[in-house]
């Protein structure tokens, strides 16, 4: 099963992956983004408008979101409201806990082949508990915001951690190495080539002067606020742990891949796609653009680009039996692999012209491995976030009550 698996990754890596001789990116461009209540001529009512078929009953109401995102301090733009004005980069929305049937169900296989058909014994029960997730993925904007007062300085051992998961912080060691030792640094680390480049777009914002050998920090500053909140392209290149460092400084997480497929597959819905179950939306997720380009393509609970933008860093590390190392029906309640042998859980299919047609990547199941310190052209990350008052931010009644919280302990490849 390991080699087949191995095989579908590699696939969808290389489908997904920009080519070598790929044109130069865009510039990165600034962008601000009858009545059916009226009685009937008979006189009587009109009859209630039709419930849509999958329509259960209303999701519970959510916690106060949390407040004080230092990334937001410019209120930068992305995307649209539902009237058609501007967003904010930095909504957040509750996604309510649940049981979700993580996977691809059987019948679903049958639709996303080349996927092994091994893989079913995913398709189990997984408890999650209510949690916020950002709506748009982490923006140059909100990056670069980051950058400016950016230190280098390690982070406290246990930052991040989600509340009911042991262990699920910062570890410090080994991984404060992996964070970057100056903003010099940090800007160079995120330039790979992606539209997203920070690099580039000093370059074309703040050219150097003839004979001046500005450093990147110096440029950087020179950015003017204004210029810097309307940056909202998603900001790709950032290794995990640079992205789980990101959202620790902007007070939140990485959110747990069930949480990520939770939201992605609207929960007790199981959608096949953030979306539904309308495979033809893919083909307009070829076409790249700023946050939030795609409103067709939005989520349950309101998140942009779960499938389309860029693939996303979830915390747990990959295994191919993920949460049934007992076989399928193992249950398990807010749970995280937090073993990284072969990389982290990235997830959602990212923006790509290589591969249209090729829909499983944007399935709300689809799950791929990426090594922790490698920065990609086509990763980046969104934030998830805890509710503040606890007792509202449990919401534990919706998971699964027979399954007890924790770390998920898998069995390991044996060392080379």
């Amino acid at each position: 099963m390991k080699q087949r698996v191995w095989w579908v990754l590699g696939l969808t890596a290389a489908c997904t992956q920009p080519k070598p001789d790929a044109d130069p990116p865009a510039p990165i461009t600034v962008e601000r983004g009858p009545d059916a209540s009226a009685p009937a001529e008979s006189g009587e009512p009109s009859p209630s408008p039709p419930v849509p078929p999958d329509a259960g009953p209303p999701d519970p109401p959510a916690p106060p979101a949390p407040q004080g995102m230092p990334s937001c301090a410019l209120t930068p733009v992305c995307g649209t409201t539902s009237d058609g004005g501007a967003a904010s980069c930095c909504e957040t929305s509750w996604v309510p806990g649940g049981v979700l049937q993580f996977g691809f169900s059987a019948a679903e296989l049958a639709d996303v082949a080349p996927i092994d058909q091994s893989l079913a014994d995913r398709d189990q029960p997984v408890g999650v508990s209510g949690f916020f997730l950002d709506r748009f993925e982490i923006s140059v904007g909100r990056f670069l915001t980051y950058a400016r007062q950016y230190e280098g300085a390690p982070l406290p051992p246990g930052a991040g951690a989600h509340p009911l998961i042991e262990g699920s912080g910062w570890q410090g060691g080994d991984w404060d190495n992996e964070l970057a030792a100056s903003i010099d640094e940090l800007l160079a680390d995120a330039s790979c080539g992606a539209a997203s480049d920070p690099l580039a777009l000093l370059d074309q914002l703040v050219p150097q002067a003839e004979g001046e050998n500005a450093t990147p920090e110096a440029r950087l500053f020179r950015i003017g606020l204004d210029t810097l909140a309307g940056l909202d392209r998603p900001m790709a290149c950032l290794s995990w742990f640079r992205a789980l460092a990101f959202c620790i400084w902007d007070g939140g997480r990485l959110p747990t891949e069930a949480e990520w497929e939770l939201a992605a597959a609207g929960g007790d819905q199981n959608r096949p796609f953030p979306w539904g179950d309308d495979a033809t939306i893919t083909e307009l997720l070829a076409m790249p653009g700023p946050i939030g380009s795609h409103p067709e393509a939005r989520g349950r609970y309101g998140q942009d680009d779960l499938a389309g933008g860029l693939r996303e860093w979830t915390f747990d590390g990959f295994s191919e039996q993920y949460r049934a190392p007992e076989g399928a029906g193992y249950e398990c309640s807010d749970c995280a692999n937090l073993v990284d042998p072969v990389g982290r859980v990235v997830r959602g299919g990212d923006d790509s012209s290589c591969c249209t047609g090729f829909v499983a990547q944007y399935r709300s199941a689809a799950r791929e491995t990426s090594a922790s310190g490698r920065p990609e052209r086509t990763i980046g990350a969104r934030c998830a976030r805890d509710a503040t008052d606890p007792l509202s931010a449990a919401d534990q009644t919706s998971a699964s009550p027979s399954a007890a919280a924790g770390v998920i302990r898998l069995p390991q490849p044996p060392a080379n």
